[in-house]
C-alpha cells in the first residue's frame, strides 16, 4: 500500500530535490507534507476534482437555521458546497427544497413563518460550520432533512498514513505536489513534469464530469412558440 511518504519521496524525486536513491530528510518531509494538504485543500473548491458527491440525512426541530460542520447542530464534516436540499418524509419520498440566494432571503418579509415543511432555503457558508436558514420554518419532525454537498477531498494528518483514493489520484498527487515542489525549492518545472501534471489532473476531471442533460422550453417543444419554422421535440429522432 502507498504511505504519503511515499508520495512525498517520489514527488521530491521527481523535482529533482532528492536523487532516486534518497529519501527526505524530517524538514523537507514535513515541508511537503504540509504543501501537499495545501494542494488537496485547494482541489476541494474545483467541482471536476470531487470524486463524489455525499448525502447525509439530519433530524429536524422546529428551527428557523441549523448549522452543519464539526460543532453545528448537524456535526459532520464541513461541506465544501451545499449542492441540494430535500425534505424526507416517514416513506422515504424526497421533496425538493428550492435554493436561493441571500438576497432573495433578505427580501423575505417575515422569516418565522412556519409550515409542514420547508420550500427554500438559503445557504451561508460559515466556519468552522455552514448555516442553513429555512422557509417557512419547518414544522413537522416527522420530515427529515436530506443535504448533498461536497465534501473536503481527504488530508492526511500524518506522513504515515495510507493512501486510499480512487484511481488517478495518487498520480495527480505525485505529479502537482512535485511541481509546486520545484517552486518551492527554487528550481525550474521541467516540461515533460508540467505536462504530466496537468494531464493527471485532466485525467480526473475527465472521469468525474457528467454530461448535463437538455431541456426546453415547453412552447418551443409544444411548436406553439413560432408559426415560422416546425419545431422537432426530439434531438435524435426528429419527431
Amino acid at each position: 500500500m502507498t504511505t504519503v511518504l511515499d508520495l512525498i519521496t517520489d514527488a521530491l524525486q521527481d523535482a529533482g530535490v532528492l536523487g532516486s536513491n534518497e529519501t527526505p530528510n524530517a524538514t523537507d518531509g514535513q515541508k511537503a507534507f504540509r504543501m501537499l494538504n495545501r494542494m488537496l485543500d485547494s482541489a476541494s473548491t474545483e467541482s471536476l476534482m470531487i470524486y463524489q458527491i455525499v448525502y447525509e440525512v439530519f433530524n429536524l426541530t422546529n428551527q428557523t437555521s441549523y448549522s452543519i460542520g464539526p460543532t453545528g447542530n448537524w456535526i459532520t464534516t464541513r461541506p465544501t458546497k451545499v449542492v441540494g436540499i430535500y425534505m424526507r418524509d416517514t416513506n422515504g419520498n424526497d421533496l425538493p427544497v428550492q435554493m436561493i440566494s441571500e438576497q432573495e432571503y433578505q427580501d423575505i418579509l417575515s422569516k418565522p413563518v412556519t409550515a409542514t415543511i420547508a420550500l427554500c432555503a438559503w445557504v451561508n457558508d460559515g466556519m468552522p460550520n455552514t448555516d442553513i436558514f429555512f422557509y417557512p420554518v419547518p414544522s413537522s419532525t416527522t420530515y427529515r432533512a436530506v443535504i448533498w454537498s461536497w465534501k473536503l477531498l481527504t488530508q492526511f494528518t500524518a506522513i504515515s498514513d495510507t493512501v486510499t483514493l480512487p484511481p488517478g489520484y495518487e498520480d495527480y498527487i505525485e505529479s502537482n505536489l512535485a511541481v509546486r515542489l520545484c517552486t518551492a525549492f527554487g528550481r525550474s518545472v521541467p516540461p515533460d513534469l508540467q505536462a504530466w501534471a496537468q494531464k493527471a489532473k485532466s485525467n480526473i476531471k475527465y472521469i468525474n464530469s457528467t454530461v448535463p442533460l437538455l431541456g426546453f422550453c415547453p412552447e418551443l417543444v409544444s411548436g406553439t412558440a413560432s408559426n415560422t419554422f416546425p419545431i422537432s421535440p426530439h434531438i435524435y429522432t426528429g419527431y
